[in-house]
């Protein structure tokens, strides 16, 4: 692989990463709720699907380590992303 399809990839873990930061703060500050929630869950399970299609489970791991380290939300982020990530293949508690 050559060093722009390396930076292309990740820009797009990035911007997924981006994108589940933003969902997951609607989530916890209650602007989602009801379906509205439902559909930001659905929303951060595709990214995290681009993120391991973009760079393996390793790439995911790393994701939710970063999107999760949060003081005072660490626990909760990870368990969230845990449970909606679970059935991403390469996914591990």
């Amino acid at each position: 692989m050559n060093l722009f399809a390396k930076l292309a990839l990740a820009r797009e873990i990035a911007q997924a990463e981006q994108a589940v930061l933003r969902l997951l703060g609607g989530i916890e500050t209650g602007v989602a709720t009801g379906r509205t929630a439902e559909a930001y869950r659905s929303a951060i399970r595709r990214h995290g699907r681009t993120i391991l299609d973009a760079g393996g489970p390793q790439a995911l791991a790393a994701a939710m380590d970063r999107i999760s380290d949060v003081p005072g939300r660490r626990d909760e982020r990870r368990a969230v992303l845990t449970k909606l990530w679970a059935d991403l293949e390469g996914i591990r508690e």
